[in-house]
């Protein structure tokens, strides 16, 4: 039985040290943009502060992005994962989140977000929000990754 106890907690440590190894506590914030080229808003930069997000606090995620054209309606759909697993989505109403009509130019979006006191520390967290436009045209889709401290 000891062996036995020894093979998992040495099982268990070595999962540790790869999940550390994959996303460390406290790496930055990384993000991409998961939309296509023909997007009429494609994100030219996302930031995150504070950075790594605080358990039990606020996040707030500032989205910017080049639009080649108006947008006067949409939707933006939103997908939490936690560690890999799919933990909530949700729809918003795309004027709530940037002012409509939104011109074509440079859009900056700002949100926070609440981070649960049980996220377990060290979490990797991603979210991608995904924007159409009234017509179902792409306005632009980001996926942030990020671990909780």
């Amino acid at each position: 039985k000891f062996q036995h106890a020894a093979k998992m907690l040495k099982l268990v440590f070595v999962a540790l040290v790869a999940a550390a190894v994959a996303h460390p506590l406290g790496a930055p914030m990384k993000w991409s943009s998961c939309g296509q080229p023909t997007d009429i808003c494609p994100p030219t930069n996302v930031t995150m502060s504070p950075d790594p997000a605080p358990r039990g606090g606020s996040t707030t995620f500032t989205v910017t992005c080049t639009a080649s054209g108006v947008t006067n309606a949409g939707t933006t759909q939103i997908d939490v994962y936690m560690n890999g697993k799919h933990e909530k989505s949700d729809n918003e109403n795309f004027c709530s989140l940037v002012k409509c009509p939104a011109p074509a130019g440079t859009r900056v979006s700002v949100s926070k977000a609440s981070i649960p006191s049980l996220a377990p520390k060290g979490a990797s967290i991603k979210i991608v929000t995904k924007s159409t436009d009234n017509t179902g045209k792409e306005i632009s889709c980001v996926e942030i990754d990020f671990s909780v401290n």
